[in-house]
């Protein structure tokens, strides 16, 4: 069975190693960090690498804690029953929204991630 806090840890050491902090709790809204384009395409790359994840630009502006994170990627693991053409369609939705992401400005980024935040 996964575990919610082995799985929360590994999140957190991903972000201590983009961000170099390590005192954010698993509570805390990570977009206070002021994350901008580029670290958060790579904190989207890293967390899909690490737990095989279908995880979606979007879902990460929504999951803005590293315990929603990890409660994502739980559930995800625990369907595990997603077929081919939902992948697909939800590889093809990442890949329109991380060209979007390419262009807009870290300002631009910055904005909609303080956004999300409040919502």
């Amino acid at each position: 069975m996964i575990k919610l806090e082995n799985i929360e840890e590994a999140i957190k050491e991903i972000f201590v190693d983009l961000f170099g902090v390590d005192d954010l709790e698993y509570e805390d809204n990570f977009f206070d960090l002021e994350i901008n384009s580029l670290l958060a395409t790579q904190l989207l790359y890293r967390i899909k690498q690490e737990f095989n994840s279908n995880l979606s630009l979007q879902e990460l502006f929504e999951k803005t804690t590293i315990k929603q994170l990890a409660e994502f990627i739980i559930e995800e693991q625990e369907a595990n029953g997603d077929n081919a053409e939902s992948t697909e369609n939800e590889a093809a939705d990442d890949k329109d929204l991380e060209n979007v992401v390419d262009q807009l400005s870290d300002s631009e980024i910055n904005d909609l991630l303080k956004q999300v935040s409040e919502e």
